[in-house]
This record gives structure tokens, C-alpha cells and sequence, in this order.
């Protein structure tokens, strides 16, 4: 163990010994020769002192001192002073051997070896007296005393040693812990929320539009109760360019408000119970069922929606999923719970059905048809399979970013295409959609973030294809869900080529 230099800890370095650290330990450690002191003036009232005791006294103080800013050359220098004292005939103040013990106490919180050797030493300076001093009849019970002493001091200095690391170690821990918290919450922010707000904002321009090609082509609402969920729908669209811009051939103005509305109520639940998971990180009570951990929400505000949610708890933080009533029509996109704590009960299977799959392919088909997108979801394989709740979320989580994708990057001349198939233990998702000529989006972004052409020299300037393209993308959908898979032992793989974006997910359910 090398020397722990005050100008090292200063800088930051030897960062596991932080006893060090506190002034007080280095008083403490430069006061270990106070009752050598007071045992040297004694001897010297009572006339039974010479100049060797003096000296005595006057090193280990100067030996504290070095201890106090050098422990480890210090706690050498006391024990060769009591190896020489226990040579020297004569008469010496015993009470270096507190010097001593505090100096392996020191040693063996720094390196336990170097510690270890100087008891040894120590000890065996001491034992030589029974030799050199035989008439001594005290000899042999100073020897016992000072192996008993040195054992507790080894003890007292890998306490103090163990004690610390487990500090560091729960400190180290707990900031990690709080690290995968955040994110944890930056990835079900980014899953959810960020892509209902998208998919809002994409529908309303998608209404924008449409009213805005009506006027310019002299068509009039069929309907004045646009903002009625049960209103009317737009008039027919005739002009080729207009049927071309929207390949359905009209919006359904009502529907689409309507998927506008669920979408809101449903991305305000969500950050409602995330909200409620981290007012419920200060450690206040959450009950919780001991088996899955969910936590009941408190019930929704009937003026809102009929939202409901349950809580997921994460590191012993709900972290609540939300979910949506029936009367939505639309499944949830459940969050997954996160395993970084070894408090987290193991992952409890669960199963996936094709029907759930396919109710999920019917609302995502609902969103990209909305905005004005052809395409079917297809759903192949085997009518269930065993999986857990974490893989489950993941899979549901990963469609959600595809489609948000598809939203945001897909040519609406091109179409686009979702295959699931489910298989045993085994999901595979094979998505594809086009991206125009001009290698931009059809909100006029660069590809997504992770595509082996984003970033390449041919695609075109984000801010120069739309000003609102920094604002729909973030750029880390695709890294999240590649992560996502690789962490779940699985594999996602994106690449977009003549015109064509796809991408294959390869993830385990079990």
C-alpha cells in the first residue's frame, strides 16, 4: 500500500479511504502520543527517567505527527520505535504501545498485508525480551497483553475497512439505481408520451391540411359540427392531386378528432401515474400486491376520461402504467417495469395472445390510417404464447415506436406494412414502409436515427426539409428499442434502402 498523501486526497485521489479525509481522524491520529507524554513526565517526577526516556517520548510524539499526515510511513516509524524500545535496557514509557496500536489500526484500515506484517514484527520485538531480559518475570505477560492488543487492533482497522466499502458500495448502488430510475422514466416518457403527442400533432396538421385543400379546391364541410366527435365527415375529394396526398380517399374529420381526444386522455393518464410514481419516491407508503406489485391508482376525474391506471413498481418506486377503458377502443401500451434491484420479485409469466395483437394492429392501423397512410398490420403465427410481463412490454413498447416512426417518416405514396407472428416463446415483428424519393419523410425529415443512411452524406438537412422536424423527433427511438431487444436477448436491425425503411425485431418472450 503506497503512502496516502494529503495533496492526493485534495485532488480527489484515494477515494475508497475517505476516513482520511476528516481532520478529526488526523488530530486523533497526532494525539496517539499524548499518554507517552504524560507517562514520561510521571517518570521523571518520581526521579525513575533519563535522557533515553526523554528521547523516547520526543520520537513517538514526532512519530504521531508523521502518522497524522503519512499513516503509512508514520505506522512504520512507531513500530521500529517499539521494536527499539524493546531492546533498549533502559527504563522507556510503555505507553508507546498505544502509538503502536493505533498505527496498525491505521495500517490495517489502509492494507490489511501491510498491517499484518508490522503485528508480526512488532510482536516479535516484543517476545525477544523473554530472551534478552530472562529475570523479568513481567516479560511474559507484556508478550500476551501486546498479541491480544495487536489482534484487536487488526480487527478494529478491517472493520473500519469493511464498514467503508460497504458504504461506497451502497452509495455506488443507490446512484446507480437511481441512474437506471431515470432512464427508466425517460424511456416510458419517450415510448409513450412523446409519440401521442407526435401522433396528436400529425392527425391535427393532417386536418389543417385537408381544410386547407377544401378551401383552395372551393369545398365546403358537409358538416358544421366539426368539432363534434359525432359530427359529420369532409366532403369527397375529386381533384387527383388531393387524392394523391391523401391515398384514402377523404379523412373522416369525426374519427379523427375523435383518435385525437382518446390519444390526449390516454398520454394525460400516462403522465399522470408517472407523476404519481415519483411523488412516491420519497419512501412514503405504497400498497402494493406482494405478488405482481401493482398498486391501485386512485380514480380517475370523471370530467376527463375514463381513464384507468395501475402502478408498476420499480425499485420500490411506482413507477404506474397506464391504462384505458374499453369504451376508447383502443388498447394501452403497457410500461415495462424495470430489474435493476435485487429487491424486484422475478418476472412473472404471463401470456400473449394473437387477439391482443390484433387489437393492437387495429389501433395502430387506426393512427397511420388517420394520417393519411395505406397499410394493413398482420398478425400470423400461433394463437398464444407464454411470455413475461417485462418481454411483453417490451414488444408492445417497440410496435409503438415502429408506428410513431411510420408516422413521422413514411411516404404515403409508398404505403406501409407490419407482420407479427407469433410463435412459441418467440416474437418476430417485420415492419416496412417507404420513404420517397427525396430520402426525407413525408413530414420532410432525415431518416430515423439509427438507419444505416441517417446521417449520410445523401440525406437531405433535417431544419432544411421542415422547420418542425426537430420538434417530432428526438433521434433516440431507434437506439431505445435496439437496446431494448439486446437486453431481452433478442435483436433489432433497421436499415432503409432503395426507398424502402424496415426493420425486423427478433425478441424472446421468455
Amino acid at each position: 500500500m503506497g503512502v496516502v498523501n494529503p495533496a492526493d486526497i485534495a485532488a480527489g485521489k484515494n477515494t475508497g479511504k475517505r476516513l482520511l479525509w476528516d481532520a478529526r481522524t488526523r488530530l486523533l491520529l497526532a494525539c496517539a502520543a499524548i499518554p507517552a507524554a504524560i507517562e514520561t513526565a510521571y517518570l521523571y517526577a518520581t526521579g525513575e527517567a533519563n535522557d533515553v526516556t526523554l528521547l523516547f517520548a520526543l520520537l513517538a510524539i514526532v512519530c504521531s505527527l508523521l502518522m497524522a499526515l503519512l499513516p503509512s510511513v508514520g505506522g512504520w516509524a512507531i513500530v521500529a520505535l517499539w521494536a527499539a524500545r524493546c531492546v533498549v535496557p533502559q527504563t522507556t514509557p510503555f505507553s508507546i504501545l498505544f502509538c503502536l496500536l493505533m498505527a496498525v489500526t491505521i495500517m490495517t484500515y489502509l492494507h490489511a498485508g501491510m498491517a499484518l506484517a508490522a503485528a508480526v514484527i512488532a510482536e516479535m520485538a516484543t517476545a525477544s525480551r523473554i530472551w534478552l531480559y530472562p529475570w523479568d518475570s513481567s516479560v511474559f505477560t507484556i508478550v500476551c497483553a501486546t498479541a491480544a492488543f495487536l489482534m484487536v487492533a487488526l480487527w478494529l482497522g478491517s472493520m473500519m475497512s469493511w464498514r467503508e466499502r460497504q458504504e461506497i458500495e451502497a452509495r455506488e448502488r443507490a446512484e446507480l439505481l437511481h441512474e437506471l430510475a431515470d432512464q427508466e422514466l425517460a424511456t416510458q416518457l419517450h415510448h409513450s408520451v412523446a409519440n401521442d403527442l407526435t401522433t396528436i400533432l400529425l392527425l391535427a396538421r393532417q386536418l389543417e391540411s385537408d381544410a386547407v385543400r377544401r378551401e383552395t379546391h372551393g369545398e365546403t364541410d358537409a358538416s358544421e359540427g366539426i368539432g363534434v366527435p359525432n359530427g359529420g365527415q369532409s366532403a369527397p375529394m375529386h381533384d387527383s392531386g388531393l387524392e394523391r396526398a391523401n391515398p384514402i380517399g377523404r379523412i373522416d374529420e369525426a374519427e379523427t378528432i375523435s383518435l385525437i381526444e382518446r390519444t390526449a386522455t390516454e398520454s394525460l393518464a400516462k403522465i399522470r401515474t408517472l407523476i404519481a410514481g415519483l411523488d412516491h419516491a420519497d419512501g412514503s407508503p405504497v400498497t402494493t400486491d406482494s405478488h405482481t406489485g401493482i398498486r391501485p391508482a386512485p380514480k380517475p376525474d370523471p370530467g376527463i376520461g375514463s381513464e384507468t391506471a395501475q402502478g408498476v413498481m420499480y425499485n420500490g418506486i411506482a413507477a404506474p402504467t397506464p391504462a384505458v377503458a374499453p369504451s376508447a377502443n383502443r388498447p394501452s401500451w403497457p410500461r415495462r417495469a424495470g430489474t435493476a434491484s435485487s429487491s424486484v420479485p422475478p418476472a412473472r409469466i404471463a401470456s400473449l395472445t394473437a387477439d391482443e395483437l390484433r387489437e393492437l394492429g387495429e389501433s395502430a392501423d387506426a393512427r397511420l390510417h388517420a394520417n393519411g397512410l395505406v397499410g394493413e398490420t398482420i398478425i400470423g403465427g400461433a394463437e398464444s404464447s407464454t411470455c413475461t410481463d417485462e418481454r411483453k412490454a417490451a414488444l408492445l413498447d417497440i410496435l409503438h415506436e415502429i408506428v410513431g416512426n411510420m408516422m413521422k417518416y413514411a411516404d404515403p405514396d409508398a404505403g406501409y406494412c407490419i407482420a407479427v407472428t407469433l410463435g412459441p416463446g418467440l416474437a418476430t415483428v417485420s415492419a416496412s414502409n417507404g420513404i420517397g424519393s427525396n430520402r426525407c419523410g413525408r413530414i420532410g425529415q432525415s431518416l430515423p436515427d439509427g438507419s444505416p443512411d441517417a446521417g449520410s452524406k445523401d440525406s437531405v438537412d433535417v431544419a432544411a426539409c421542415n422547420p418542425l422536424a426537430s420538434v417530432l423527433t428526438g433521434g433516440t427511438g431507434i437506439a431505445r428499442c435496439r437496446q431494448a431487444a439486446e437486453s431481452a436477448g433478442g435483436e433489432f436491425t433497421a436499415s432503409a434502402e432503395e426507398g424502402t425503411w424496415t426493420c425486423l425485431l427478433k425478441l424472446p418472450l421468455i
